[in-house]
């Protein structure tokens, strides 16, 4: 049973169980992960909320930004990573594709080697 109860502008949350996804336990109240960052139910730490994939740290540790382009993040709390060799990204990637006139043999990775 995932029970909690919210109070105040839902901004923090008693805890009854464990916290649900998207918030962590701290002394003994459950608060809701900064901007853009999620958890896992059950989190128990503000460590435990990552930035989902195509974006990172903003590098305060409250919140997150999209990768730049030509950069990607495949999974969340990952840092965004140069998209490879004659490979192209837009803005919040989670995986690169070949620039025109280049074929991959490893589509779908976002490791691609073009």
């Amino acid at each position: 049973d995932n029970t909690y109860n919210r109070y105040d502008n839902s901004t923090h949350v008693t805890c009854i169980t464990e916290c649900p996804a998207d918030w962590y336990s701290e002394s003994s109240e459950c608060k809701q992960c900064p901007n853009g960052k999620t958890s896992s139910k059950g989190s128990t730490s503000n460590a435990d909320c990552k930035c989902v994939a195509g974006y990172e740290d903003d590098g305060s540790g409250n919140g997150c930004v999209e990768c730049p382009i030509n950069k990607f993040n495949p999974s969340s709390g990952d840092k965004c990573k140069d998209c490879p060799t004659n490979s192209e990204s837009s803005t919040g990637a989670t995986k690169c594709t070949c620039k025109s006139g280049f074929v991959s043999n490893d589509e779908g990775s976002g490791h691609l080697k073009c």
